[in-house]
């Protein structure tokens, strides 16, 4: 696919002392449709794992640890539908607050239209875009329950690609709401008091598991 390359670890804190160099073996690699001012030429994303001189993974190499976990189940065929939730931050702020007085309460925002609910809409449209111009398996967003809050669903994907679609596809938000100044808050609660936290509803099934489900299900109709 790519070579494998190196960087200063030091530089990222994911290395120190007198040997530095991280090794990145490339995983994953997305065509990016991302608007760019400088350029209208297309370019790649490419996912990487992180490796010591040594050939271990770095400490923070988590998708090292999934897929041993994940190359332990292949004949399960795992499949995972994720909803990532995420507010919305413009200035260290909630897009669309006031910084000295909340908006109103929770009830009218959740898969709301119209400016007195909404915020934010066309950066959301355009993050569902170009992560289907991209090729992700990105299926449906909608207005979260607080305001300024939105989910985005990824999948249904099988294994170890769940967790690549869904760094990218929060990598591509990122990168588009930067182009607007705008940032993205992944954090359980960033919001203290009566609001809506953020979460990552997992849904997940195996291959035997579905054909079971079906099955029953089948022979339910034919007895009714």
């Amino acid at each position: 696919m790519f070579p494998v390359w190196n960087f200063d670890g030091s530089s990222t804190g994911q290395a120190e002392g007198l040997i530095t160099e991280i090794h990145i073996k490339p995983v994953n690699a997305y065509h990016c449709c991302i608007p760019r001012a400088s350029s209208s030429v297309p370019w790649i994303v490419v996912l990487a794992e992180c490796f010591l001189p040594t050939g271990e993974p770095t400490p923070d190499n988590s998708r090292a640890v999934a897929r041993r976990i994940f190359d332990k189940g292949l004949g399960t065929h795992p499949w995972f539908g994720m909803e990532q939730e995420y507010f919305l931050v413009k200035d260290g702020h909630p897009y669309g607050w006031c910084p000295t007085c909340p908006p109103a309460s929770q009830g009218p925002y959740y898969c709301a239209t119209g400016s007195e609910c909404i915020r934010g809409r066309k950066h959301v449209d355009l993050h569902y875009e170009v992560c289907l111009q991209m090729g992700l398996k990105i299926c449906g967003t909608n207005a979260e329950v607080a305001f300024g809050q939105w989910e985005f669903q990824v999948g249904p994907c099988e294994g170890i690609e769940m967790g690549d679609q869904l760094v990218v596809a929060r990598w591509v938000l990122l990168r588009i709401l930067e182009l607007e100044g705008l940032d993205a808050d992944f954090r359980a609660k960033p919001i203290l008091g009566d609001w809506n936290g953020s979460g990552l509803h997992t849904n997940f099934s195996t291959g035997p598991l579905g054909h079971r489900v079906v099955w029953k299900s089948f022979i339910n109709i034919l007895k009714d």
